[in-house]
């Protein structure tokens, strides 16, 4: 049911009465900012999976398998920073819905700092780049496109990057769980 909420934070306009679909999203959006409760629970679906980077920054890939040697890396690496920014746009009523959108107006409202602003927009849109890349490399090869990366098909320079980006997210991750107080929730 979270998920769902989640979700439909992101509804956006096709066809019809695109009026109703705004008053719906105000009333959505003005609903879940009073719910500290469900607020609590979003942030919770943020923390759901970790990064993929290791102890000593080693990345932790599938060590079987068909996926064998790759990272899926919606889920360690977009997932938890859409949801958490979604979670934060949600409290503070943002009716954005692009993930860049909110980031810049969460920056902007002194949510978190430029630094980490800036960060967590950069992170996003590497993340992205690489996982848009996988997927045109993998229908280039015949194969139906997913969400997993391979680290050794990356440049150092990359893999030095993707590393940076983990830790962005592991910062973000930390925020999110200190904000909402989640040790607290079971």
């Amino acid at each position: 049911s979270i998920l769902r909420i989640s979700l439909l934070m992101d509804m956006r306009h096709v066809t019809g009465d695109g009026e109703l679909a705004g008053k719906l999203k105000s009333h959505l959006v003005k609903r879940v900012s009073r719910s500290p409760f469900l607020l609590k629970y979003m942030a919770r679906e943020a923390l759901r999976f970790t990064p993929p980077i290791g102890f000593f920054s080693n990345f932790v890939v599938e060590k079987s398998g068909e996926r064998k040697g790759e990272m899926d890396i919606k889920k360690g690496g977009v997932f938890p920073l859409t949801q958490g920014v979604r979670t934060l746009a949600a409290e503070h009523s943002l009716l954005e819905t692009s993930t860049e959108e909110r980031i810049l107006r969460l920056g902007e409202l002194g949510v978190f700092s430029a630094g980490l602003s800036a960060g967590i927009r950069e992170a996003y849109g590497f993340f992205q780049t690489l996982r848009v890349r996988s997927q045109a490399e993998r229908i280039g090869e015949g194969e139906p496109p997913d969400n997993y990366i391979s680290p050794d098909r990356l440049s150092s320079l990359e893999r030095d990057r993707l590393k940076e980006c983990f830790r962005i997210v592991v910062d973000f991750q930390s925020l999110i769980h200190n904000k909402y107080g989640l040790r607290l929730l079971t």
